[in-house]
């Protein structure tokens, strides 16, 4: 995506940056929840995690986002 958008810009700078950004924020920000999560869960050795679940729900979510 971010290729595609640097091919069409005439200029890069600061708003071309932005609107990257907003077009990934939803996309991204879920999946570092997700790890961040996943990771905690691991370091207080949480039982009765649900980690596939969390993961199967992330790629869902991807997958319906533009």
């Amino acid at each position: 995506m971010l290729t595609g958008m640097l091919a069409a810009a005439d200029t890069w700078d600061d708003a071309l940056l932005q609107a990257y950004y907003e077009r990934r924020i939803n996309r991204v920000r879920p999946v570092a929840e997700a790890s961040v999560q996943i990771g905690q869960w691991q370091l207080d050795g949480t039982p009765d995690t649900d980690i596939p679940g969390l993961i199967n729900r992330t790629m869902t979510m991807l997958r319906e986002l533009p």
